[in-house]
């Protein structure tokens, strides 16, 4: 495309300066121009002639970057012996500067005639005008080759008729046959350089793939192939059809593939751009060997053939058009051609996998002779394609090599294979074929491996049930009708399989060339939706027709039954859309429409979700528990499905009870449905091991379940009770496996089920979990939800099972901010535990403790304290010291120590249970880290910094080794190092790191996790320290905006927030914005807290403070008169405030007075983002 452009604007810029009268075409090497002759003493048996395209010329268009000569003068010549050829080349203008007539109707016409009357005349002047022809062709110049073949049908001189006559092949290189990309280019910079002003629409038309001049030449070339083939009893013009693979930058390819191929020919890729894709600099290239693969076979298959079955005799008289027809006609009738179907007009793409069954099956040229029999499976799910490939690759066959035999087999059952074989008995009058009493395949299989049938293909179709050729699985006594040992083993012979079990495939063509048939792409999938539109007259846009194919999962069949219903029912695109989107069902349903297509037979089903339902009966019948797992996992989402829920599932259902042997059934059952295409292994690097389901397949399965209600209940309670059994929240993976799993989670609590007991219990277990994944990422409204469901389905449920319910509820209820609801759901989990356990049980402890953490939260210090110091009394009298209740419940109760003040003693426990778990549990266990970054968190607090960086970098440097680089619990530890690093004064390295915390934050948990939020607010403090106040405001603004989302207006941590924007504000002089965000946060905490509470009065003391330092004396007054009671509020300080957390806290707070620094307040409180976990 640089080129096109570089030469129009060249042409274009030399017309604009040059007066009018002295403007003239540049001279262009047009016409016949000879690159190579053979020696003298050999004689020539073809003329080869190269047309080059749009912008092009004769000889620099063959010609690769650096070469002195074109590759048809120097490599072609070599690659094609022994067979000697003449090689031409002819040039016409080309020029874009003349675009005007070259593009036109007129134009083209006018090239074609000069390329008609020039190879004529050359041939006629030399004496070589029988010889026969082989064109090669670049872009455009295939057009103009085209309609230079339909000229010479029409001409009445003889000598331009047999340039027609003498036609052997054309290679298309590039050949936009239904238009190109490069029209709009070309009007766009007509437009843009004004050299064609008002003919813009007439310029760039032919290539348009609307275009009424394109249609022209290819009606009339379709209609000259079929006039030459039935009027002239020749055979048909090799023609195969070269496309690019390789896009120009920001233009994409010139000639799309579907473009540069013509209906029932073959079409290779050629691994470069548009232009390069003729020239080539080297005999390795790889589109050298393409092009010159084809140009070899066809001179060498001139070479061995009688010129009067290649053209006309001369004369060209009536009975000899008659003997060549006679002897083509003599020649097919004995060659067999046994193929129930017709060939597909409508098959498009494939191309890649056509190419890998010539290669597999030998036919790539030049054909050689095999020792050994080529042998192909072409395996895939039901409806994919795979009969329509062989289909159309028999009919290349057919044409490409007439003197091959093709046999077409159906295998669905033994005694259509035997049919199958009585049929080629009868049509090739095998020897014994007459005798009924012979055994007939035993005779067609004899007389194939013979040398009398000659070279020969056979399609083994719908080869899926392994009892029809396997011998480990036919039924005893049944071994003498397998249907392999009548497959033909010979040379001469090649075998294609078609088959939906890649088992039976692979057993068949003996593990060798097995080829999967997937999906098709995109561009294919419209192709053969544009086909169908095209032909009932619609006109759809592209974008519909993606749409429409991304839907049905680029399925060939399931476009194919689309097509038929929207042509059948007349209705748009658009529309058959808008039927698929209403449900689940309603797609099912037009699934299951029956309808007429090439390649099926009568009798078989030709609706997508019966055909899926036949391969289902066929997998239940060799292998029923197959069919069970396939069952239980259209019941999930479909993608993702884990290795470890089928375990479970396994362990409770399957038929082998030994557990070695347990493993080894459900490897086979899961190996079938791989085989049969109906699921796919999905694993990754991580070690997990996953499958994923084609959707039409979980929808046509699910039918098929709902036959028997009682069945899909049955399947619907065991999906529920093997997920409860693997879904488990776990605060050491918080963003693995347990978040992997939640869609299969989510599906399974839609199912309608047994209701029984236990499927109730299953159910509120993954609810429970549920709640605890989201309250883990801060989506809290969810967690709550999801808890509440829970609360609503168990009243069925024994206390036991409702305690999970109770405790995760007083966990959300404390995220949301409901402090004294928290209190009461946690005081009726203790009175349960009290009762069932006793007081002195490390179980009733741990809850103990928990509560006197909510009691202080809400503002009970005083109960708060009393039931700590009584819970670590009772501890230390009924439990060891290195017991892990002990350990767990003593984290706590340090924690709670230093919420409410007891700084000494929190720090003394703390690090006792840190040195007891390092000796019990070794210093890179998770808990042992947990218990360090709460140590890490007092030192902070007590503004022991010194203490507080060791441990933080010793943090650091052991939480990737536990938990890995991206885990939650490594961020968290780096960002406590920076809130040191910040508190040390070294904001620039704070910064850094805090910076690249987020990031990975932002990556692992999203931009709205509390990890995520709290670390942006640290961020911003530092930022703010380093001057950067712009974009410190904009995070904490960001952060306080997240921490809305998923707490509310008055969650005490967005109270938080609001006071520490407040500060920022304020610190700037902002000081309107500052009071309004402090107004805020004094009303919210007075609802929510109380006057009385802490929080509350040192909001109201500072706003006091700053409205007075405004002027506002009567506001300060008021505030002063109201508030002078309380003891100690100038003195109070942030380290007294209480605040939340959870048992293994991450909060990092800090010791400076906000008399000190009152932006400080900020660092002690970012991390309490985290509190409502």
């Amino acid at each position: 495309m640089r080129t096109f452009t570089q030469r129009f604007k060249r042409q274009s810029t030399s017309a604009s300066h040059s007066p009018p009268q002295q403007q003239q075409q540049p001279a262009f090497p047009s016409g016949i121009k000879l690159l190579h002759n053979p020696a003298e003493g050999e004689n020539a048996k073809v003329d080869i002639v190269f047309v080059h395209g749009l912008t092009g010329d004769r000889e620099r268009t063959w010609t690769a970057r650096g070469a002195e000569a074109p590759w048809p003068q120097t490599l072609l010549p070599p690659a094609l012996l022994p067979t000697a050829a003449r090689v031409l080349t002819f040039g016409y203008d080309a020029y874009v500067a003349d675009i005007r007539g070259m593009v036109s109707e007129n134009r083209v016409g006018n090239h074609g005639s000069k390329l008609l009357t020039s190879l004529a005349s050359y041939r006629e002047d030399d004496c070589t005008n029988e010889r026969p022809v082989i064109f090669v062709c670049h872009s455009l110049g295939g057009l103009v080759c085209q309609d230079a073949l339909v000229q010479a049908r029409e001409r009445s001189e003889a000598h331009l008729r047999r340039v027609l006559l003498c036609t052997f092949g054309i290679a298309l290189l590039g050949t936009p046959n239904q238009g190109s990309g490069l029209a709009r280019w070309a009007e766009l910079l007509a437009r843009k350089l004004g050299v064609l002003k008002q003919t813009n629409s007439q310029i760039v038309g032919v290539l348009r793939r609307d275009s009424e001049v394109l249609a022209r030449i290819q009606g009339s070339f379709q209609s000259m192939l079929k006039a030459r083939r039935e009027e002239l009893g020749l055979r048909d013009i090799e023609i195969v059809c070269f496309y690019e693979e390789l896009p120009l930058p920001g233009v994409g390819l010139v000639v799309l593939p579907q473009s540069a191929s013509l209906p029932g020919h073959i079409a290779v890729g050629i691994h470069a751009k548009h232009k390069d894709i003729a020239r080539f600099g080297n005999g390795d290239d790889p589109g050298f060997v393409a092009v010159a693969q084809e140009l070899r076979r066809w001179v060498r298959e001139i070479d061995l053939t009688e010129r009067d079955v290649l053209m006309i005799p001369n004369g060209h008289n009536n009975s000899s058009q008659g003997g060549a027809d006679k002897q083509l006609a003599s020649r097919d009738s004995c060659v067999p051609f046994l193929v129930p179907f017709t060939s597909n007009p409508d098959f498009v793409g494939r191309q890649g996998i056509l190419e890998q069954l010539r290669d597999k099956l030998g036919y790539l040229a030049p054909r050689t002779k095999n020792t050994w029999q080529p042998k192909a499976a072409l395996f895939g799910l039901g409806g994919i394609g795979k009969t329509q490939i062989a289909l159309t690759f028999l009919y290349w066959v057919r044409e490409t090599y007439p003197d091959v035999s093709i046999f077409w087999v159906h295998a669905s059952t033994a005694e259509r294979f035997k049919q199958a074989y009585v049929s080629i008995a009868e049509a090739c009058h095998t020897p014994g074929c007459g005798d009924p009493t012979g055994d007939m395949p035993s005779l067609v299989k004899r007389w194939l491996q013979g040398k009398d049938s000659g070279p020969w293909i056979m399609v083994i179709d719908n080869a899926d049930d392994e009892n029809v050729f396997s011998p480990n699985s036919a039924e005893p006594g049944n071994q003498g009708n397998l249907m392999a040992q009548y497959i033909p083993e010979c040379a001469h012979g090649a075998i294609l399989v078609t088959t939906r079990n890649k088992q039976v495939g692979s057993r068949l063509v003996k593990g060798k060339s097995l080829i999967e048939v997937g999906p098709m792409d995109e561009i294919e999938s419209n192709e053969l939706l544009r086909a169908f539109s095209e032909r009932a007259g619609d006109q759809d846009s592209l974008t519909e027709y993606s749409t429409l194919s991304a839907q049905l999962e680029h399925l060939p069949l399931a476009l194919v039954q689309a097509a038929a219903f929207m042509q059948e029912k007349s209705i748009s695109v658009t529309q058959y859309l808008d039927l698929l989107k209403k449900s689940d069902q309603h797609l099912l349903e037009l699934l299951s429409e029956e309808f007429d297509t090439v390649g099926r037979e009568l009798g078989t089903p030709r609706a997508v979700a019966q055909t899926f339902i036949l391969s289902f009966e066929q997998i239940r019948k060799n292998d029923h528990y197959a069919s069970d797992i396939l069952s239980v996992m259209s019941l999930l989402d479909r993608q993702v499905i884990p290795w470890a829920f089928l375990d479970a599932f396994d362990r409770r259902h399957s038929p082998c009870k030994e557990a070695h042997v347990s493993d080894l059934c459900l490897t086979k059952a899961l190996g079938i449905l791989k085989a049969f295409s109906l699921i796919s292994d999905d694993s990754g690097g991580d070690g997990r091991q996953t499958f994923t389901m084609h959707r039409l397949v979980q929808l046509a399965t699910r039918k098929w379940l709902t036959r028997s209600q009682q069945s899909l209940r049955n399947f619907e309670e065991r999906a529920i009770v093997a997920m409860a059994e693997i879904y488990s929240f776990n605060k050491y993976d918080l963003s693995g496996t347990c978040r992997a799993y939640l869609p299969h989670a989510l599906a399974v609590l839609e199912l309608v089920g047994s209701e029984r007991l236990n499927e109730t219990k299953a159910r509120v277990d993954i609810l429970v979990e549920i709640s605890w994944l989201f309250l883990s990422h801060g989506q809290v409204e969810r967690a709550e939800y999801y808890t509440l469901k829970a609360q609503s389905i168990s009243h069925a449920l024994p206390d036991s099972e409702l305690l999970n319910v109770h405790n995760t509820l007083a966990k959300v209820l404390d995220s949301r901010g409901r402090r004294k609801e928290a209190t009461l759901a946690q005081e009726k989990v203790c009175e349960f535990y009290k009762k069932s356990y006793g007081e002195q049980h490390d179980l009733t402890l741990i809850q103990l403790a928990f509560l006197a953490l909510y009691y202080h939260k809400s503002g009970s210090h005083q109960m708060s304290r009393e039931l700590a110091k009584s819970c670590q009394s009772a501890a230390a009298r009924s439990l060891e010291e290195k017991h892990p209740t002990t350990l767990d419940l003593m984290d706590l109760l340090a924690n709670i120590y230093m919420k409410q003040g007891l700084r000494d003693d929190a720090v003394a426990l703390s690090s006792r249970m840190l040195e007891l778990r390092k000796e019990v549990l070794g210093e890179q266990d998770a808990q042992t880290l947990f218990s360090m970054g709460q140590l890490v968190d007092m030192h902070i607090e007590n503004r022991k910094l010194g203490e507080a960086l060791d441990l933080g970098e010793k943090l650091v440097r052991l939480c990737p080794q536990v938990f890995g680089e991206g885990h939650v619990v490594t961020m968290q530890s780096r960002r406590r190092l920076g809130t040191i690093l910040l508190q040390l004064g070294r904001q620039q390295e704070a910064a850094s790191l805090l910076k690249e915390v987020m990031t990975s934050s932002i990556e692992m948990m999203g931009p709205e996790h509390p990890e995520t939020l709290s670390c942006a607010h640290i961020l911003g403090l530092a930022l703010c320290d380093l001057g950067r106040i712009k974009e410190a405001e904009l995070l904490i603004f960001r952060a306080l905006q997240g921490i809305k989302k998923y707490g509310g207006q008055e969650h005490p941590n967005t109270l938080l927030l609001k006071w520490n924007l407040a500060i920022i504000l304020q610190d700037q002089g902002r000081r309107f914005e500052a009071i309004t965000m402090m107004r805020d946060c004094v009303d919210g905490r007075k609802r929510v807290l109380g006057r009385a509470h802490p929080d509350t009065r040192r909001s109201i003391f500072a706003l006091a403070d700053w409205e007075m330092a405004w002027r506002r004396i009567h506001v300060y007054q008021r505030y002063r008169v109201k508030y002078n009671d309380h003891p100690g509020i100038r003195d109070f300080s942030f380290a007294s405030v209480p605040q939340v957390d959870v048992p293994q806290p991450s909060d990092i707070r800090g010791g400076r007075s906000s008399k000190d620094n009152p932006r400080a307040n900020l660092v002690y409180g970012a991390i309490s983002l985290l509190e409502g976990l």
